[in-house]
C-alpha cells in the first residue's frame, strides 16, 4: 500500500443513470491517527458509509407474438415495486402490434419519474420483390413470383397453369 495514506474516491452519492441502477451509493469516512510515541507514522483507515439513494428501475420487456402486448407490458410492471423510483420501460413488440403507452403511464403512477416508454421493433426481414424484364415470358415471370412466396410453393404448377389459360383466353378475344 505504500508509505502514504490510501487514496479513496467515493464515486457520486446518487445515481445518475441506469447503468447504476445496482451500485452502492455512499461516502467514505476517512480516520486519520496521529502517530504515537513509539510508532513511525500516522495511520489512516476507511470506511464505506452506504447513503439512501433514488432507486432506478430499469424494466425490458418482451411482447412480441402475444395477443395483447399492452397487458404484457403492464404485468411486468406490476411484479416491481416502482414506488418513488425513477422508471425506464423498454419494450419489444412486433410492427403490427400497439401499446397504449397511456395506460402503461398509469400504471407506473407510483413512480417518482418515469424517464423513458421505449418501444423496440425488431427488423423485418422482406424480400425482394419478384423483378421481370419486358423480354420475361408470363410462365418465368409467375414461377419466380411464386417461388418468393412459401405459401404458394404448393400450388405452382396449378397458378402457372392458370395464368397460361388467362393468357390463352385473352389472346383469343383479342383476336
Amino acid at each position: 500500500r505504500g508509505d502514504g495514506p490510501p487514496v479513496v474516491y467515493s464515486s457520486s452519492i446518487e445515481r445518475i443513470s441506469f447503468k447504476e441502477h445496482d451500485d452502492r451509493k455512499g461516502f467514505v469516512l476517512i480516520e486519520i491517527e496521529p502517530a504515537g510515541p513509539d510508532s513511525a507514522g500516522k495511520t489512516t483507515t476507511y470506511t464505506f458509509v452506504d447513503t439512501p439513494a433514488r432507486r432506478f428501475v430499469p424494466l425490458e420487456v418482451d411482447a412480441t407474438g402475444t395477443a395483447d402486448p399492452t397487458a404484457r407490458v403492464i404485468a411486468e410492471v406490476s411484479k416491481h415495486d416502482v414506488t418513488d423510483a425513477v422508471v425506464r420501460v423498454r419494450y419489444t413488440a412486433d410492427e403490427n402490434q400497439h401499446v397504449d403507452v397511456s395506460a402503461v403511464r398509469e400504471a407506473l403512477a407510483a413512480a417518482d419519474t418515469v424517464a423513458a416508454i421505449e418501444r423496440d421493433v425488431p427488423p423485418v426481414v422482406r424480400r425482394q420483390r419478384t423483378t421481370v424484364r419486358t423480354d420475361t415470358s408470363l410462365k418465368d415471370a409467375v414461377e419466380r413470383y411464386v417461388d418468393q412466396h412459401e405459401t404458394l410453393g404448393k400450388m405452382k404448377d396449378a397458378l402457372v397453369a392458370a395464368a397460361l389459360d388467362l393468357d390463352d383466353a385473352l389472346d383469343s378475344t383479342a383476336s
